[in-house]
C-alpha cells in the first residue's frame, strides 16, 4: 500500500486479480478477492482502489544428462527447463558451458552465453540468475583386438584397443578378457575385468568379435591361422 498513512496499522489478506500473467508490470483488475484489516481499516477503502504489480521473469534451472564425449559443453538437445511453468511454451537453442568435460560431479552449467531462449512464453523466462547442471555418464568403451590362434579362450589386454577413446584421453587397459571360444572363425563376445579407466565403465564391456580362419589350403588364405577381433556380424551356420 504506496499510499498508507504513516503510524496507521492496516493489513491485507486474500489476493487481487492482474491484467495478464506475463512478465512486466500488470495492471490490478479486481480487489473482489482482497480484504483490509487491522486498527486503521475503517480509515481506508477498496472502492476506487487502482494499483499494479511488477511481474519478474522467472530465471530458467536447466538440467540434463549426456555421454562423455570430451566436451566441456552441452547441447540443448540435452537440456531440459526443470522449472517451466505448466502450459507454457519455451524452447532453448544453442549451448551451454560446463564446469569440465569429465563424467561425474564435474557438469555444473557455468556459462548461458551461447544459450537462446525461445517460444512464446519467452518473455516469461530469463537467462540471468539462470542455474543448472548436466549428468555426464561415463562412456562404455567398444573394444577390438586381433592376436593369433593359442588355443586360450582369453585375450590379454595387449592385444585389445578402445575403438570409441576420445582423441586426446590418456586410457590404458590391464587383464584380459573372456572369449567365447578359444577357437578361430568364431565369432567372439568377451567380458572385461574390469580395465584402470576413470571416465569409462568397465564393469561389463561387450565387444563383438569375428575371428576369420585363413589357410594356404584355401584361396587366398595365410598358414598361421591368423584370428582377428573386429567388429562384425558372425558368419550365418548351414542348416542341417
Amino acid at each position: 500500500m504506496s499510499n498508507k498513512v504513516s503510524g496507521d496499522t492496516l493489513t491485507l489478506s486474500g489476493s487481487v486479480a492482474l491484467a495478464s500473467a506475463n512478465a512486466g508490470a500488470e495492471t490490478i483488475t479486481s480487489f473482489a478477492g482482497l480484504t483490509l484489516g487491522g486498527s486503521s481499516a475503517s480509515n481506508y477503502t477498496l472502492t476506487g482502489a487502482t494499483g499494479s504489480v511488477t511481474v519478474n521473469a522467472l530465471a530458467v534451472t536447466l538440467t540434463g544428462s549426456e555421454t562423455y564425449n570430451g566436451s566441456a559443453s552441452a547441447a540443448t538437445g540435452v537440456l531440459t527447463v526443470s522449472n517451466k511453468v505448466s502450459g507454457d511454451t519455451l524452447t532453448l537453442s544453442g549451448s551451454v558451458a560446463l564446469a569440465s568435460a569429465n563424467a561425474g560431479a564435474e557438469g555444473t552449467i557455468t556459462s548461458f552465453a551461447g544459450l537462446t531462449l525461445g517460444g512464446s512464453s519467452a518473455s516469461n523466462y530469463t537467462l540471468t540468475g539462470a542455474t543448472g547442471s548436466v549428468t555426464v555418464n561415463a562412456l562404455a568403451v567398444t573394444l577390438t583386438g586381433s592376436e593369433t590362434y593359442n588355443g586360450s579362450a582369453s585375450a590379454p589386454a595387449g592385444v585389445l584397443t578402445v575403438s570409441n577413446k576420445v582423441s586426446g584421453d590418456t586410457l590404458t587397459l590391464s587383464g584380459s578378457v573372456a572369449l567365447a571360444s578359444a577357437n578361430a572363425g568364431a565369432g567372439n563376445d568377451h567380458v572385461v575385468r574390469r580395465p584402470d579407466a576413470r571416465r569409462f565403465v568397465g564393469e561389463q564391456l561387450h565387444v563383438d568379435r569375428s575371428n576369420r580362419l585363413r589357410d594356404r589350403q584355401r584361396p587366398g588364405g595365410d598358414a598361421d591361422g591368423e584370428r582377428d577381433l573386429q567388429t562384425a556380424a558372425p558368419a550365418p551356420q548351414p542348416a542341417f
